[in-house]
């Protein structure tokens, strides 16, 4: 029964770690349905809203602060997401602008 549990246990784990793993490809939707908004229309970064992640003196600078300002937009704005979604668009943002841990 005990070695049974260890299998269970173990299973588990592997499977939980799996499965919260960011989704760029979610990120991506979310983004586009809920940052785009701002980003494009009230902050006057541009045509596309994207500047805002490529300009020189961006507040951004490591994967941790680029989390901790997607959960602060997030809040700001009162979207409904969970801690999965907010990961998701971070790991889009990063993938697509800021390669934080790809150089």
């Amino acid at each position: 029964m005990k070695a049974l549990t260890t299998v269970s246990l173990l299973a588990l784990a592997l499977f939980s770690s799996n499965s919260q793993a960011a989704d760029a490809t979610r990120g991506t939707q979310l983004h586009n349905e809920q940052c785009m908004g701002c980003h494009a229309s009230r902050l006057g970064y541009g045509n596309s809203g994207n500047d805002i992640y490529t300009r020189e003196n961006r507040r951004v600078t490591t994967l941790a602060g680029l989390q901790k300002q997607v959960d602060r937009c997030k809040n700001n704005l009162q979207i409904v997401w969970f801690d999965e979604d907010v990961a998701d668009v971070a790991e889009y943002l990063n993938a697509t602008f800021y390669h934080f841990g790809q150089e």
